[in-house]
């Protein structure tokens, strides 16, 4: 339970037992203790954040959230619980930032309403970079088919290949993020496919109204 949320959307590890998960329509990031199951507020976000995908970097501490209907990107630092950075990556409304991933380069951030993936840079010691990179995605990725469109988002072969779920369209896809170039995974239909996790060779994939 995370007391007094009303949503819970974003997920994610830590060090050791510790999780974060995110109250989706507040923003508020939540610390949790995953053996204990025990949880409670730990970040009192700003009026008008949301919080959806999330992922933790622990060269610096750091934990990305994706904003969801604000266009933004957050990034926390958990030592202080502060915002060390946020990004517009689209208008508010006009774009859903649903979900990130890490790479030793830098974040991969994914919007369900607008072809594209939005890339926040890091320095080998995990400091992000001012500014941000839009790569436009050609392919069936690109399809926009529905309300929500990308959405999970992982990163294979140490960042050279992207995964993303399309949630639309029942599928998933490889995105190469020098190009923006998407390919299907073929054989594979995943109805309301919404987050993913990679661990090794195998992928998760979570089925939202399934």
């Amino acid at each position: 339970v995370l007391p007094g949320a009303k949503s819970a959307e974003g997920i994610a590890k830590g060090r050791g037992a510790t999780f974060y998960a995110g109250e989706l329509f507040t923003g508020d990031i939540f610390r949790g203790n995953i053996r204990r199951g025990t949880a409670k507020k730990f970040i009192d976000a700003p009026k008008g954040r949301n919080a959806l995908g999330m992922v933790f970097d622990r060269r610096d501490e750091l934990l990305f959230v994706a904003g969801g209907q604000t266009g933004q990107g957050y990034i926390y630092d958990t030592r202080s619980r502060t915002t060390v950075a946020s990004y517009q990556f689209g208008t508010a409304g006009a774009s859903l930032i649903n979900d990130v991933t890490l790479t030793d380069r830098g974040a991969w951030f994914t919007d369900s309403a607008k072809p594209q993936l939005y890339f926040v840079p890091l320095s080998k010691k995990g400091k992000p970079g001012a500014t941000f990179k839009t790569l436009q995605l050609s392919g069936p990725a690109a399809q926009l088919t529905g309300q929500f469109n990308l959405n999970g988002i992982r990163a294979a072969h140490h960042g050279r290949i992207l995964i993303v779920a399309h949630t639309a369209n029942a599928a998933l896809y490889t995105v190469n993020p020098k190009t923006g170039v998407s390919a299907p995974i073929a054989g594979i239909s995943v109805p309301n496919v919404d987050g993913l996790v990679l661990a090794g060779r195998k992928l998760w994939a979570v089925q939202n109204a399934s």
